[in-house]
């Protein structure tokens, strides 16, 4: 039987003969997905541990808690920018299952960055629930290109603050009022710039009537 990952030790071996797509931790982390994705609380709550917790890149610390659908602090902005995700290469590593994630959503079209793989790592209790996950860049990839810079050099001439507000300490804060302003802004600046409409949305001189 393959040693069991705790809260408390991230690291634990796994001791398996099984091929990593045999793995029952792989199917118990394909039906929690598929639960979180479908709001389905009675799955996801007999799936999930009642503290679970969400970590980004580092493993450290509390966490943000899951709610009861398996939701951390970016669902509603996912939902918001109308992210879309694929999984490719399960695996167990670490004492963890590993997915890696490919996301497409209308912020990346808006700045015109490719969808960047990310790996997201599930921990199983000793219980056999999700305690929690970890969503984490993939090591030495190269970062995707973007129109980004731009944006931020139109925003200090036209909105000075508003990369400040939008993203404290240089990184984005997900609130729901943020993520709308995010998408009025960007539309602003691609329709000032000449630049084609990515998303089939109204032209942004409609949004300020």
């Amino acid at each position: 039987m393959p040693a069991v990952a705790t809260q408390n030790d991230p690291q634990a071996a796994i001791q398996t003969t099984s091929p990593p797509e045999e793995h029952p931790w792989i199917g118990l982390a394909r039906e929690y997905r598929a639960a979180v994705r479908d709001g389905d609380i009675e799955r996801v709550g007999a799936m999930q541990a009642p503290d679970a917790r969400v970590w980004f890149e580092e493993r450290k610390g509390e966490g943000r808690p899951l709610d009861a659908q398996g939701k951390g602090p970016w669902a509603e902005w996912d939902a918001f920018f109308r992210a879309r995700s694929t999984q490719t290469e399960f695996a167990i590593e670490a004492g963890a299952v590993r997915f890696t994630n490919q996301e497409t959503n209308d912020w990346l079209r808006l700045i015109e960055r490719t969808a960047q793989p990310y790996h997201v790592f599930y921990f199983i209790d000793a219980n056999g629930r999700i305690s929690g996950k970890l969503i984490r860049a993939i090591d030495g990839a190269p970062p995707a290109p973007d129109r980004l810079d731009e944006f931020r050099e139109w925003a200090e001439v036209h909105h000075p603050g508003l990369m400040e507000f939008l993203m404290p300490d240089g990184r984005i804060d997900p609130h729901p009022d943020k993520a709308r302003l995010w998408k009025q802004r960007l539309l602003e600046w691609r329709h000032a710039a000449g630049l084609p409409d990515v998303l089939g949305t109204p032209d942004v001189r409609d949004d300020h009537k």
